[in-house]
């Protein structure tokens, strides 16, 4: 598609507005399980083996267009085009739309539907267990957390002889 510039920015609900990183431009072709990653300018990009083959894992299944953009993101997560075109970190693929999805095409379909669906092909979520040796949950606590300190001792007494203030009233709440 092609680029409009505008001089100012502007905010309207019926606009998508996200993120711009600084990368390639590319359209991801995937086929269950083998991509090929494309320029803008129709050639074919050679040094991203391994993220080829990593989207291809990730999509075995399916056959897709994706538009994206290839990055290199610092430790901060802001995209670094330098470490990309000096190969002095390691690429990362962020699709930002989908153009056909297994023989379907979804080029003339509105926006929103065609992220709902980009959505919907990149999810991979993880089965609800109660079994702690499988689960894929994490919970990692921030060191800086200052409401932390002391919350130890309030949960180790028996909530019924002792409950929180609106503790019983929480669960109607949520």
């Amino acid at each position: 598609m092609p680029l409009l510039k505008r001089r100012t920015a502007f905010d309207d609900p019926n606009w998508f507005f996200e993120l711009k990183y600084d990368g390639f431009r590319a359209v991801a072709r995937v086929d269950r399980g083998r991509t090929q990653l494309i320029s803008r300018n129709g050639n074919t990009f050679g040094s991203f083996q391994k993220l080829q083959q990593s989207i291809g894992t990730s999509l075995r299944k399916d056959s897709a267009v994706l538009d994206c953009e290839i990055v290199c993101l610092d430790r901060k997560g802001k995209s670094r085009f330098n470490d990309l075109l000096f190969r002095r970190g390691d690429p990362c693929f962020f699709a930002f739309d989908l153009l056909f999805v297994n023989e379907q095409d979804l080029r003339t379909a509105q926006l929103c539907d065609r992220k709902h669906e980009l959505r919907r092909l990149l999810a991979r979520f993880a089965p609800y267990t109660s079994d702690r040796e499988t689960s894929t949950w994490y919970k990692i606590r921030n060191p800086r957390y200052s409401q932390m300190v002391g919350r130890e001792k309030l949960f180790e007494r028996e909530r019924h002889n002792e409950p929180v203030t609106g503790w019983h009233r929480c669960t109607l709440a949520c």
